[in-house]
């Protein structure tokens, strides 16, 4: 009896522990995600309205930059492997446009992902060009 009986906690403990490992798995496309660095770099305050987001159902890309809304497409390869292609953009202009293009370059240099800690960070080869953290709306 008290063998079924350290065998069923044992069973309980088990099942606890998957479930709380598992409920901490952020997925790519669970979140819209903020700028939080770029290329290492703290962003600057004029840079936390950049966004980016992910749709698993078709693949696609949208988010906000300076003061443009874009639209893409991404590819998953293999382990956190990612090509993002941005395919339009908005055409508004606003006093901090130049830092929108070099934005769009670090996504669409990104070669794999990782996410860690609840972030999301875009590689190129071993450099982190940006790192997201997952945006809660208001």
């Amino acid at each position: 009896m008290k063998t079924r009986s350290f065998f069923m906690l044992i069973c309980a403990a088990a099942a606890f522990f998957i479930t709380a490992c598992n409920s901490n798995k952020v997925a790519l496309d669970s979140n819209e995600w903020k700028l939080k660095t770029a290329e290492e770099e703290v962003v600057m305050p004029e840079m936390e309205q950049f966004t980016i987001g992910f749709n698993a159902q078709d693949s696609s890309i949208f988010g906000v930059g300076a003061c443009n809304r874009y639209f893409g497409n991404y590819e998953i390869s293999g382990k956190g492997k990612i090509a993002i292609s941005i395919e339009g953009v908005t055409m508004m202009t606003c006093p901090d446009i130049d830092l929108e293009q070099p934005y769009f370059d670090n996504l669409m240099s990104a070669d794999s992902y990782k996410i860690k800690n609840g972030e999301l960070m875009l590689l190129s080869g071993e450099a982190v060009v940006a790192t997201f953290e997952a945006l809660v709306r208001e």
